[in-house]
């Protein structure tokens, strides 16, 4: 659900690690790609509560447990 509470829309979020300090123009018009740090607890608040929990809990384990590769 949008802002407006007028339509319901799809957001993704995906973790990764890269050298990358900005993030590239999106892929199609209306489309916004955001790069944050992850590691020293500044994960950015999501739109949904459990949302910014899961990606605090996928930060906490690449900082115990280092990339998955």
């Amino acid at each position: 659900m949008n802002y407006a509470r007028t339509k319901w829309q799809v957001t993704r979020y995906y973790l990764g690690i890269t050298t990358q300090q900005e993030a590239l123009p999106p892929p199609e018009p209306g489309y916004r790609l955001e790069w944050h740090p992850l590691l020293g607890g500044q994960v950015p608040d999501l739109f949904w509560p459990e949302q910014t929990r899961l990606l605090r809990q996928g930060a906490r384990q690449f900082q115990r447990n280092g990339p998955p590769f």
